[in-house]
């Protein structure tokens, strides 16, 4: 995949555009989840990061992503605590 990212990253104004490059951009999205779920923030946090910088339109919603890895959030992936630590809504009940 490195080769493929470098070879992105000559071409970052709307690579979204280019039909070929979704199914790399889809993989690295996912790759940022995995890591995610492993306790990797920081990894995943950088992989988000990329995925903007590639795709200024954030077709993928990675900025979202890049909101629930800011430091002192404790969300996980599909879990229900909300902002710094404090619970959710469906928490609350």
């Amino acid at each position: 995949m490195k080769c493929s990212s470098q070879t992105l990253s000559l071409r970052s104004s709307g690579t979204w555009t280019e039909i070929d490059t979704r199914t790399y951009m889809r993989a690295r999205y996912n790759l940022g989840l995995a890591m995610w779920k492993q306790g990797k923030r920081d990894d995943a946090l950088r992989v988000f990061q990329e995925l903007v910088r590639l795709d200024r339109q954030d077709h993928l919603g990675a900025r979202l992503m890049i909101e629930e890895l800011a430091p002192g959030r404790k969300r996980s992936p599909g879990g229900r605590t909300g902002q710094r630590g404090k619970p959710g809504p469906a928490e609350r009940r």
